[in-house]
């Protein structure tokens, strides 16, 4: 019988301690979010926590990189790349996808409270968030072009748009209509997302 090594052990357990991150922030909110909060849900010390993170910005960080990947269902950008070019795909394959995140995230205040303080408190390349965003928006601006491209080729996206150009549009869109609906709950993300990508269809397209 095969015992689990000290690192497997190790990665499971920040991995419990990451999906609890996002259970307490998604039922206190950022604010209550503390290292405490989040210790107790996986009954350790706060000592005992900070021994598998550096800091709270870093485990606020990871669990982020945990919701990202809970919501990618591990698709990366081979793998999306690989899928598109298959068949011919229609623009609803790349705004479903891109829609139920936006929806999802509307039922979780504090996960958009904790992504919008730490994009911004990120731009600091000293900051523990930094390299995460960084990164993030750079392989999405790739995955949302590559998407893009592909649209084109199967008819499905205007020819005159350039592919990079709609990816950091559709992005700043996202972050730009989450800012707002925590000010005023009552934007519609997903609606608004939506015309935003019609923009983009051929006439006969549209999410």
């Amino acid at each position: 019988m095969s015992t689990r090594g000290p690192y497997a052990k190790g990665v499971e357990r920040r991995r419990e301690i990451l999906d609890a991150a996002l259970r307490v922030i998604a039922a206190e909110g950022y604010a209550g979010a503390t290292v405490a909060a989040i210790a107790d849900a996986v009954q350790m010390s706060s000592n005992g926590l900070l021994h598998y993170f550096a800091s709270k910005d870093e485990l606020l960080v990871e669990a982020l990189r945990r919701r990202d990947e809970l919501d990618s269902g591990g698709v990366d950008e081979h793998a999306l790349a690989a899928s598109l070019d298959d068949h011919d795909p229609t623009l609803d394959e790349l705004a479903e996808p891109l829609l139920a995140v936006v929806r999802r995230n509307a039922e979780s205040a504090g996960l958009v409270r904790l992504f919008a303080h730490l994009a911004t408190e990120g731009v600091d390349d000293g900051h523990a968030a930094h390299d995460f965003f960084a990164e993030r928006y750079a392989r999405l601006r790739r995955m949302l072009a590559t998407a893009v491209a592909r649209l084109q080729q199967s008819g499905s996206v205007r020819a005159d748009v350039e592919p990079e150009q709609a990816a950091a549009l559709v992005l700043a869109a996202i972050d730009g209509l989450q800012t707002q609906w925590l000010y005023d709950d009552s934007v519609d993300m997903p609606a608004h997302l939506s015309a935003l990508l019609r923009l983009l269809s051929t006439p006969e397209e549209g999410p």
